[in-house]
């Protein structure tokens, strides 16, 4: 019996880019970042993920079609949802997870990747450092930080883990 250890995502994100290039294949690096963490640090699961997408759209790895495969939620969409919670519109939080989940996306990784945005958005609020953001740009975690304390967003990652049973 071996027991193998995962994979660090951005070994899997950079094996992936050097396929696609090999390859000639476009892609988007974002769209190839979210294959990595996907495949959860599995090699082999990251390029079935990969040849499902390329299968949807044959000249190139593209974050939307990811997003669509998987029942993935945006980014943008997530901050908003976030910051919609924090403004009390619980109907509109409703709605628009009602719509999401018509949509297709998964709601348990709605969960993990809210949780993974309040956790971002937390490690990038003390003292700003790009290089820490993954999955947000800068200014969409600025634009929680300017809506939500470090506090909130701890109390937030409190209640997802809960949620998600962690």
């Amino acid at each position: 019996r071996y027991n193998f250890s995962k994979i660090r995502t951005f070994d899997i994100k950079r094996h992936l880019i050097d396929v696609l290039k090999n390859e000639g294949l476009e892609y988007e690096e974002k769209a190839v970042g979210e294959i990595a963490r996907l495949a959860e640090g599995g090699m082999r699961d990251a390029l079935s993920i990969l040849e499902q997408c390329l299968a949807y759209r044959p000249d190139g790895i593209y974050l939307e079609d990811v997003e669509h495969i998987f029942g993935l939620t945006s980014t943008e969409k997530k901050v908003s949802l976030i910051k919609q919670i924090h403004a009390g519109d619980a109907s509109g939080v409703i709605q628009e997870i009602r719509e999401m989940y018509q949509s297709g996306t998964d709601m348990k990784r709605l969960a993990a990747d809210l949780l993974e945005t309040v956790k971002e958005t937390l490690i990038f609020s003390d003292g700003r450092n790009d290089a820490l953001l993954e999955r947000l740009q800068r200014l969409e975690a600025l634009d929680l930080l300017q809506t939500l304390s470090p506090q909130v967003l701890l109390e937030d990652a409190k209640y997802l883990e809960e949620t998600l049973g962690k």
